[in-house]
């Protein structure tokens, strides 16, 4: 009974993920019934499948976050 109470929130939790996914990536159901199944993704798979914009680092998400978001790029990360 524990081990099935467990399951759903799991279940739950990976349905909100989800719709969370669909929305923002804005991904037909189909496209998401593709991707959802558990499987790892390579940075340049994520991309060909729409789950990333771009492959980067620190370096790059600093600079992304100073230029699309105007986040200081000395704010301690």
């Amino acid at each position: 009974e524990m081990r099935r109470s467990v399951e759903v929130m799991i279940d739950d939790a990976f349905d909100w993920f989800k719709d969370l996914v669909r929305d923002r990536r804005g991904l037909t159901p189909e496209q998401l019934a593709e991707v959802a199944d558990g499987r790892v993704f390579s940075g340049r798979q994520a991309i060909a499948n729409g789950l990333v914009d771009e492959l980067g680092g620190e370096r790059e998400a600093i600079a992304w976050l100073e230029q699309e978001k105007s986040v200081t790029k000395d704010l301690p990360v």
